[in-house]
């Protein structure tokens, strides 16, 4: 069955297609010369590369209309939408982040808020592509640093050519060389002195054996094993620093990339800014914008305010606000996307202080995860029928393991959406622990020993991401109370507990954690002992087998059902119980006056580098 199609409104008031249509549509890869053509990976090693599947080109869905925008290396950008005039240069573009981030150094820590930050000034190998017609959860790659990659037959080998035209910001100011990369990954992994490594380093350790720069435009990556996606997801990781770090500049109070923005100014609480580039790598029309400038407000209503009285050019909007938004800016145009967090879980304290916890038994993971209405919680946290009388097509669909907006991958919990036909599905058994059913919740609980419940904490931020998360976690104690457990929130201060300890499974009881995107990297970080997500504390060997078949898997296609499959694992087991946020889309509102919003746009962290430098602002 096909989903229905999310449709967005521009700034004339036509429908637009947004991330969502585009991926039921087919936008979920390119054909393989598109492909090829785009990242200049050669077609001697294509098949090898990890970033396209070995039988791409039979069967394989083409990319939504109104065009590719595949900017090869060396070429000009992407164009602006077709239906635009010339983009005008210069000007300012206004947004808010509803906090600091935790760091200004993108290897100190793995918080989105660090990597937000730090992606409108370093760059990448490559990066996610965004343009007219192209569906931004579908994880295609383009080149960034990287002009080319050739991989080996067998994978183990991949060959980087950097650009020559890529240049470090002041006070570097020189062409980016390999040591660069290489020193990056050396300090990445904590193989610089006084530098340690970053929580993701163990895992990329166990099958990235070296980097060696061959000549100044040149690096090998030399593998231990196979990685299907090996510089895709990587890349969002490393980003690329110059060997100059920690001597030239301290990296936790300035920032010195290659990308479109150059940093300019933080000013703790209050926000930080940036200057255009340019010398950018990927312009020199590009980015559009002068300057950038991010203010910090934790309250969603006053940076609503702020965006109605002209004071921001996006706000992010809750469904109950749609129509002020609409009728006290007019001309707003509203996108219907994937958030930076596309879904949220329950966490269970794990490890040897919780070996007689009662959620230890799965009976009562099971009693959590049906004792919640997920569609009531949808309807509560985002106001879909507001949505829908305004004339945007929402979705009613419950997150799984891979969030329901990544439809591509998605196993539906409902047991009724295939991306294809032939898809896996849910099974019946496994489809009967997400849905509503207090009585049988309370029938497992019995079965386990907890007939009269139990008490527990469960805990949360509720300064940082948003009113859909806090409101969506007073309904889970509200659902868990019916059923007999009672859960104290606990409100942890989002930089001090909640990214250090609680998201790294420092917690007692339960917590309401939101999760990323990326299909592939989630099983592998929510269930590899030491991944940087497995607050849980899971050690299921049998299942680490099953995702490092997936991991080490080439073929696309092939890696893409593994994925469905694995859901049906998880969902039996039921180490999280996966939870509401983002699950309908969520909603972004731009100014009249921006242009290109509609159609550049990708999920995760990185709108600083890979959409925003085609926005612009037209003039009265």
């Amino acid at each position: 069955m096909s989903g229905a199609a999310a449709r967005s409104l521009d700034h004339k008031g036509r429908e637009v297609m947004s991330a969502m249509e585009g991926r039921n549509r087919g936008g979920l890869l390119l054909r393989r010369r598109q492909l090829l053509r785009g990242f200049g990976v050669t077609a001697a090693g294509a098949a090898a590369a990890g970033i396209i599947g070995c039988g791409g080109d039979e069967g394989a869905p083409t990319a939504p209309p109104g065009g590719t925008a595949t900017a090869t290396a060396g070429t000009a950008a992407p164009s602006p939408s077709p239906t635009e005039a010339k983009p005008v240069r210069g000007g300012v573009y206004r947004l808010a982040y509803p906090g600091d981030p935790t760091n200004l150094d993108p290897y100190a820590g793995t918080s989105y808020t660090t990597t937000q930050i730090c992606a409108w000034v370093y760059s990448r190998l490559g990066r996610w592509m965004a343009g007219p017609g192209i569906d931004a959860a579908a994880y295609l790659i383009e080149p960034d640093l990287a002009e080319s990659i050739e991989a080996d037959a067998d994978g183990l080998r991949y060959v980087v050519k950097l650009r020559a035209n890529a240049k470090w910001h002041p006070p570097i100011s020189r062409p980016v060389d390999a040591e660069d990369v290489v020193f990056s990954w050396k300090r990445y992994t904590g193989q610089i002195p006084g530098t340690p490594a970053n929580a993701a380093a163990p895992l990329l350790n166990q099958y990235l054996r070296e980097v060696v720069a061959v000549d100044q435009r040149t690096v090998e990556f030399r593998l231990s094993k196979p990685r299907g996606e090996f510089l895709s997801s990587e890349n969002k990781f490393l980003f690329i620093m110059p060997k100059e770090t920690g001597q030239a500049f301290d990296p936790a109070k300035t920032m010195v990339g290659t990308g479109p923005w150059i940093f300019d100014s933080y000013r703790p609480g209050v926000g930080i800014s940036f200057v255009r580039n340019p010398d950018w790598h990927l312009g020199p029309e590009l980015p559009y914008f002068d300057r950038i400038e991010i203010s910090f407000i934790p309250e969603y209503a006053t940076r609503l305010t702020q965006f109605l009285a002209g004071n921001l050019d996006e706000v992010d909007v809750v469904g109950q606000d749609l129509g002020r938004v609409l009728n006290e800016r007019r001309g707003s145009q509203i996108y219907v996307g994937e958030s930076i967090l596309p879904g949220s879980y329950i966490s269970f304290q794990g490890g040897p202080e919780a070996a007689n916890a009662p959620w230890r038994d799965v009976r009562v993971r099971r009693a959590i995860s049906m004792a919640l209405d997920r569609d009531a919680m949808l309807e509560a946290a985002y106001n879909l029928k507001q949505a829908e009388q305004l004339g945007l097509r929402v979705f009613r669909r419950w997150n799984n393991d891979v969030p329901s907006l990544e439809a591509s991958h998605w196993l539906d919990p409902k047991g009724e959406f295939q991306y294809k036909a032939g898809d896996p599905v849910m099974t019946a058994e496994n489809q009967r622990w997400f849905r509503y059913d207090p009585a049988a919740a309370k029938k497992l609980l019995e079965e386990a020993g907890y007939a009269n419940g139990f008490r527990a904490k469960l805990h949360y931020t509720s300064a940082r991401y948003g009113q859909a998360y806090n409101l969506l976690t007073e309904l889970i104690q509200q659902y868990c109370a019916a059923i007999g457990i009672q859960l104290e929130l606990v409100d942890d201060d989002y930089s001090a507990v909640f990214v250090t300890k609680t998201a790294r499974g420092e917690f007692d009881g339960l917590a309401h954690i939101p999760r990323g995107a990326g299909a592939r990297f989630q099983f592998e970080a929510y269930y590899k002992p030491g991944g940087t997500r497995n607050n849980a504390k899971v050690d299921d060997p049998a299942l680490v087998a099953q995702i490092d078949k997936m991991l080490e898997e080439r073929d696309s296609e092939k890696a893409r059902k593994m994925i469905l499959d694995l859901q049906n694992v998880t969902v039996e087991k039921m180490y999280y119980v996966q939870m509401q946020l983002g699950a309908s889309g969520v909603y972004t509102a731009y100014g009249p006056d921006v242009r290109n919003a509609l159609d550049y746009q990708v999920v995760g962290f990185d709108q600083g580098y890979e959409t925003i430098p085609y926005y612009w602002k037209a003039r009265a």
